[in-house]
Formats: structure tokens, sequence, C-alpha cells
């Protein structure tokens, strides 16, 4: 993948991640997955690099994990999986710029030309519940001060931090109740069906890298989907990595 001019290089990200694993208080077992990650990765044996960082992914999920992994996917050529993992990635930081940069370009390399669907995730899940918290602190922390003092000038501040509370509060919600699992097709080729039955019928084609958001996954073998244009359908579940 390429990289801008001001982003750091992949390397220096992957060096300077292992220098803050050694500087923090993680299980040595972290620290062993990730130099063994990277000397594979160094090596080119980018399926034992992957191997690592799975592991390392399951012990201690992060945004600079889920990046390498990303990273080591496409040199091993698995274009769904990349996309999956930095999409991840992007969810924990959604406003780092070599991120963007990267999904952006492994998007404009895929068969099917959709919609992103992370366009919309400006702010994070811990962002928006650190913004909430600390909004909901300053809304009781108005309505103390405003029971306890007597100076009705003070009274449209409170009433002000407490409609910012409000607000804050119907985000939240809203970010929460709108918020759908997503996947990324891995297969070459994946055909979507209108259905399960024997009167099914074959709607449409998609390609590795596509990613849509997901519906109903109660089917142990098919996954109902839906892309970014409205369309919808079944796919087989081993064609395409999901969030459960």
């Amino acid at each position: 993948m390429k990289r801008s001019t001001a982003s750091p290089s992949w390397q220096s990200l992957l060096l300077v991640f292992g220098l803050l694993f050694g500087a923090t208080a993680k299980p040595a077992t972290s620290g062993e997955l990730f130099s063994q990650g990277l000397k594979e990765y160094d090596g080119g044996n980018y399926p034992a690099a992957i191997k690592n960082w799975e592991e390392l992914k399951q012990q201690s999920d992060s945004s600079a994990v889920r990046y390498n992994l990303g990273h080591a996917y496409y040199r091993a050529k698995q274009m769904g999986r990349a996309i999956f993992e930095l999409r991840k990635a992007q969810e924990l930081s959604p406003r780092d710029p070599d991120l963007k940069f990267n999904l952006n370009y492994l998007r404009h390399h895929t068969v099917d030309k959709v919609p992103s669907l992370s366009e919309w995730a400006f702010l994070s899940d811990k962002e928006i519940q650190g913004w909430f918290a600390a909004v909901s602190f300053l809304a009781w922390l108005a309505v103390a001060f405003g029971a306890w003092s007597q100076n009705p000038k003070l009274r449209p501040f409170s009433r002000t931090l407490i409609g910012l509370w409000i607000v804050s509060l119907l985000f939240t919600l809203a970010q929460v109740w709108t918020r759908n699992p997503f996947g990324v097709v891995i297969a070459n080729e994946a055909s979507v069906y209108s259905g399960l039955g024997k009167d099914t019928v074959l709607l449409f084609q998609l390609h590795e890298g596509t990613e849509f958001t997901v519906g109903d996954q109660t089917q142990p073998e098919w996954l109902q989907i839906q892309l970014p244009d409205g369309k919808k359908g079944w796919l087989k579940r081993d064609e395409a990595v999901f969030e459960g």
C-alpha cells in the first residue's frame, strides 16, 4: 500500500508500537508475540506474522494491532481481511489520517465500487462514552451548583448545561441504536441470493473486499447482508468475515 508523504512509514509505526509494548506492564507473552510477528513480517513470512498477531489480538485488541494485521493480510494477498482489520482499527482511531489513507487505497482497488460504510464514523465508541461522561459531569455539577446558589443569573447557565446533557444523551443512544455489525467479502467471488428456500433466486455477485452491514445471523451456513446502496440478500458465511 502507498502512503502519503506526511504520514510515517509502516516500518516506523511498527517499531514505535514495539517500543511502547516494551515500556508497558504487558505480559511477556504479548511482547513475544509482537516481536515474533514483526520478525516474520520483515522476513516476508506473512502467514506466520498473521498467526502471531491474531493471537496477540485476542490478548490485547487495539488499533495498532489491527493496523499491523491489515498490512500483513494485504501482503499475503488477502484483500478482504486486510480491509476488515483496517476498518476495525479505524473504529478505534477514527481520525487517524494514515488509516484513512490506507483504507481508501484498498477500497480503490476492489472490484465492486460501492459507497464506504465508515465515512460517518467520526467518533469511536470510547470517544462517545468519554464525551457523554464529561457532559454528564458538567450537567450534574450545574444542577448541584444551581440548587446551592441563590443567584438567579446562574440559572440560565445551569439550564444550558442540562440541555446539552439531554442532547448528548440522545446522540449517544442514536449512535448505539443505529450501529449495525459490518462484514467484508473474503471470497474471490460470492453469490448473493434472495432467500434460503428452493425457490431462491441469484440476485447479484460480489467480489473480495466489498463491505456490507449484517442482518440476520441466526442461520448456521448463511448470512443476511445489506449493501450501502440498499441491496439485500443472503451470502454464505464462509465467504465473508464479519462482526458477531
